[in-house]
């Protein structure tokens, strides 16, 4: 076995250092946690293919605030049972009833992101 030695300040410091990864490990840990415990989360790719719309069209969706969204980290996660909610305003928006085969494609799409998750 090897000894080693270091001055009692260095030792403090990497121990501070230590606590404050663990720290985030934990905060990191309880908010994936929260994730997936409340609802289903969807990154932007998979938003932008389910409402089948650009990411800048996403990105203004956001910024006018008419799809919520939270921030973890960098990136935006929307609950699927926001996107779905807005899906129905957006299409009565734009001037389309959402005919059987929208609804349709619209389900297929859902299915496929979540079981690609």
């Amino acid at each position: 076995m090897q000894v080693v030695m270091m001055e009692s300040e260095a030792y403090q410091n990497l121990i501070d250092r230590l606590e404050r990864i663990e720290k985030y490990v934990v905060r990191a840990t309880e908010r994936q946690t929260a994730l997936d415990d409340e609802d289903v989360w969807l990154d932007n790719e998979q938003v932008c293919q389910l409402l089948d719309v650009s990411a800048r069209s996403l990105q203004r969706y956001r910024s006018e605030g008419k799809l919520p969204y939270k921030m973890y980290g960098k990136k935006c996660r929307y609950r699927l049972s926001d996107v779905e909610k807005f899906s129905g305003i957006h299409f009565k928006a734009i001037g389309m009833d959402v005919a059987d085969e929208v609804a349709a494609a619209y389900n297929q799409r859902v299915s496929n992101i979540i079981n690609h998750k």
